[in-house]
């Protein structure tokens, strides 16, 4: 599988993250029954029609039915029984109770942002079919005889309609905060994903470049001196061949983790190939670098990598040093400098230092 698949199933894993889903929905749904329980008592105390605020807190229990789902892990249940139940619950009040006067059929047009944002990319088709449907439904309530079960004062809708209107706003308000959100953090995944090797959790060889142009460009205007270590795990083919490939990737982490432990927090750490790594030195003169890389080979070779039993292996590294010299122009020649010193080392026996 190539990069790109991984990185478009990461993404789509990312989004369909049912934990997050289940977390909205359920915010949806107390909000919902906050503002049906809000009209309850409205309905009961202003307007003095008991009976009507009995029917909208049986709707309440309705909206908290959908808690019940959210508690089995039923995302999409959920949110079709959400939308069915807020469904009925604007066209009774609309067409049998009050009138459109009311302004309560507007609550469809959160529909439409509602199942795109609730709802998983898997039901494109529910999406579709609800949102046709909350249109058809508030056409037929803006257009339904004005013959209401409750006749209200003047005063009474226009408060009514107010408070719709405000909610609608408050909700879409949230819903695009939402969606900005979920924006963002794709984003950030995307660019830690494009930066970070997944494996070991370091800097990849292309973000490794960028970062290194940028500290090489400010040594050479200091004039500071910096080193660049490149190494290479010794006979890491045997390796997978003779453990196979999860003892390999085990022994990839693991050495990158030590590798990790012992640098600073400015140095620069990166996977740069598949069983190489990269490591830029800012402010550091030959002799510390060598020092470093010898307390590093020495870890590494002492490193013990478990197998599927009780036995452990182990592994050595080869180590190219290179000193940064302002008089070279690129630091891809400081790179070069470093892999020629490493293969001296490969020459020389491995497990070894060259610089």
């Amino acid at each position: 599988m190539t990069a790109d698949k991984n990185l478009d199933l990461a993404l789509l894993g990312d989004f369909s993250d049912q934990k997050s889903q289940l977390k909205i929905i359920k915010y949806v749904c107390n909000f919902t029954s906050i503002v049906a329980l809000f009209y309850a008592l409205f309905f009961w105390i202003k307007i003095d029609q008991p009976f009507i605020a009995g029917i909208n807190l049986l709707f309440v229990l309705a909206y908290l039915a959908s808690l019940v789902l959210i508690h089995y892990q039923r995302s999409a249940a959920a949110t079709l029984w959400f939308f069915a139940v807020l469904a009925c619950h604007v066209f009774i009040l609309t067409t049998q109770v009050f009138t459109s006067n009311t302004g309560f059929h507007f609550y469809y047009l959160l529909f439409p942002s509602g199942v795109f944002l609730l709802l998983e990319n898997q039901y494109k088709l529910s999406k579709i079919v609800i949102t046709m449907l909350a249109t058809g439904l508030f056409f037929i309530c803006e257009h339904y005889p004005k013959e209401p079960l409750i006749e209200l004062t003047e005063q009474a809708e226009t408060w009514i309609f107010s408070s719709i209107i405000l909610v609608i706003i408050g909700e879409l308000g949230i819903v695009m905060f939402i969606f900005n959100q979920m924006i963002t953090s794709r984003e950030n995944k995307l660019i830690q994903m494009a930066a970070i090797d997944p494996l070991t959790g370091l800097n990849n060889r292309r973000n490794f470049m960028q970062l290194a142009e940028n500290i090489y460009g400010s040594q050479v205007q200091k004039q500071q001196a910096f080193c660049l270590l490149l190494m290479d795990l010794d006979h890491f083919k045997k390796i997978n061949d003779s453990y196979g490939h999860i003892v390999g990737d085990n022994t990839l982490s693991l050495v990158a983790s030590l590798i990790k432990a012992k640098i600073r927090p400015n140095d620069i750490l990166a996977r740069y190939g598949g069983e190489e790594f990269v490591l830029l030195l800012p402010e550091t003169n030959l002799e510390q670098a060598k020092e470093l890389a010898e307390s590093i080979r020495q870890a590494v070779e002492s490193l013990k990598i478990p197998l599927s039993n009780t036995d452990n292996t182990s592994c050595t590294l080869s180590i190219g040093l290179s000193l940064g010299d302002t008089h070279l122009s690129e630091l891809t020649n400081i790179i070069k400098q470093a892999d020629d010193a490493l293969y001296r080392a490969k020459n020389q026996g491995r497990n070894c230092i060259s610089c």
